[in-house]
């Protein structure tokens, strides 16, 4: 339900925040060199992603859920993709004389165990607590420890949008792991 909550508040946020951002980028996009306008276009996206995490902290009550959140946006000849949370995108393309279909790009899920992802909570406090049993269908949640010791937490994914009571002293992060601008005129005959 507060998971709900959170998903509502980005899709309706989201566009205003990143419109907002790409017009500046495209006010100054004379002045740079195309690689500069990606560069910005790619850094106004993770920054879209943190201001409206910081702008859901402000406006929805506690306690709060999360969510995760993938953005696919076309500017001109580019698809900037951005991920935050553990699901995965693809890019595919399709041959109609062969048939086929072709994946070209995947965005990476966010989990705890991966080690960049355990060592950036580890540093911020959290801990990742792994599955006893691997077949057991568990997974790697990412914990805190109490003043008495005991856990809390218990979130499967290393970032997402929300999940406020945990995203300072755990490490959960609205940051995408990674903002990629994808060329489509290499793709697309």
């Amino acid at each position: 339900q507060f998971g709900e909550a959170v998903s509502n508040f980005l899709c309706d946020e989201l566009p205003i925040i990143l419109a907002d951002k790409l017009n500046d980028v495209q006010g100054k996009s004379l002045e740079l060199s195309e690689e500069q306008v990606l560069g910005e276009t790619m850094e106004a996206i993770a920054d879209a992603f943190e201001d409206v995490d910081t702008k859901g902290r402000l406006a929805l009550a506690p306690p709060s859920g999360g969510t995760t959140a993938t953005l696919v946006i076309q500017l001109g000849k580019y698809a900037f993709v951005a991920n935050c949370g553990d699901s995965t995108s693809l890019f595919a393309t399709y041959n109609k004389s062969t048939g086929a279909t072709e994946i070209i790009y995947t965005t990476r899920e966010d989990k705890p165990e991966l080690e960049d992802e355990k060592q950036r909570i580890e540093e911020a406090g959290g801990s990742v607590m792994m599955p006893e049993d691997e077949l057991s269908g568990e997974v790697a949640r990412v914990v805190g420890t109490d003043a008495n010791g005991d856990f809390f937490g218990g979130i499967a994914t290393s970032r997402s949008i929300g999940d406020w009571e945990f995203s300072d002293e755990l490490g959960i992060t609205p940051q995408p792991n990674a903002v990629d601008g994808v060329d489509l005129s290499d793709i697309v005959a």
